[in-house]
């Protein structure tokens, strides 16, 4: 099933080729719904029990929804690894999750992990169809699709993720997502720097900006947990700070640097001590 968004490539004729000669369904939307309302309605439209998302021009590798089919089992959705390429198809990395320094939690604390960090690809998950039924439905207006859907598939029966690259995933300039390669030691410099110049945590608070509102919209729908009210609380306060412009002052610093250190393991979930290291070199400010 295709939405053409608004394309101005010939995409559509090149949907009606593929509807008249390999069965393909796919509608022209009358108007532009972004990307976000765009999967909504897409996935809205799917009759199927499995339902895998493909946006990008990644290439699968061979059996990827076989495999994903086979291994879902009572999950909620299944997900994983993917090899990096750049727009002409040249290896950048074999592991995204190695690549950008990605920790996988276990099941009992998926949500937790997803309440700060999404660590599931849309392109490489498949889910049930019958989870995107509600609460799912209708997606946030700004919150990342594969995020939702990994947030409230956690909720439910869970994730699986499975530890291989399925698909080559292309990275170019017209990504919706960036992908941001972190090295464990090679960086320091630069952090070091940041930390000087009190350049630190400003991707910090976005990431807080977009968990208060994830947490607002599942509290809307009344799935929000006990253990999140705490944490929306908290989080409420700093971005009170930060909206009174006061981000550069002494008392913002020390109370961002507190709500870092309380939640270190909700921002960085790696056991290793070395990832939570460079993450506190990196977001906390002096």
């Amino acid at each position: 099933m295709v939405c053409d968004d608004g394309s101005t490539d010939g995409t559509a004729g090149i949907l009606e080729e593929y509807a008249r000669t390999q069965g393909l369904h796919y509608q022209v939307n009358p108007r532009n719904l972004g990307y976000i309302k765009n999967f909504e309605k897409t996935i809205s439209l799917c009759s199927g029990d499995y339902i895998a998302l493909c946006d990008q021009d990644d290439r699968w590798q061979p059996g990827k929804l076989q495999l994903l089919a086979d291994g879902i089992g009572s999950h909620s959705l299944i997900c994983s690894d993917a090899a990096l390429i750049d727009g002409s198809g040249n290896k950048i990395a074999g592991s995204f999750r190695k690549y950008s320094r990605i920790h996988v939690p276990c099941r009992g604390r998926q949500t937790r992990s997803l309440t700060f960090n999404n660590y599931v690809m849309g392109c490489t998950s498949l889910f049930h169809r019958s989870d995107f039924i509600s609460p799912l439905h209708p997606f946030p207006d700004n919150i990342p699709h594969d995020w939702w859907i990994a947030i409230i598939t956690s909720m439910r029966n869970g994730i699986k993720y499975i530890n291989k690259p399925l698909i080559e995933h292309r990275l170019h300039g017209n990504n919706t997502a960036s992908i941001v390669r972190k090295r464990l030691f090679d960086d320091i410099r630069t952090c070091r720097k940041k930390f000087q110049a009190n350049q630190n945590h400003l991707d910090t608070v976005m990431t807080i900006k977009f968990t208060f509102l994830l947490l607002n919209e599942l509290e809307d729908r009344g799935l929000i947990d006990p253990w999140m009210i705490s944490v929306k609380h908290d989080l409420q306060a700093l971005l009170h700070d930060y909206d009174m412009t006061i981000m550069f002052s002494d008392h913002y610093h020390h109370k961002a640097n507190l709500i870092i250190l309380k939640y270190l393991n909700y921002f960085c979930p790696s056991p290793n001590p070395l990832v939570k290291m460079m993450f506190l070199i990196e977001n906390l400010h002096k």
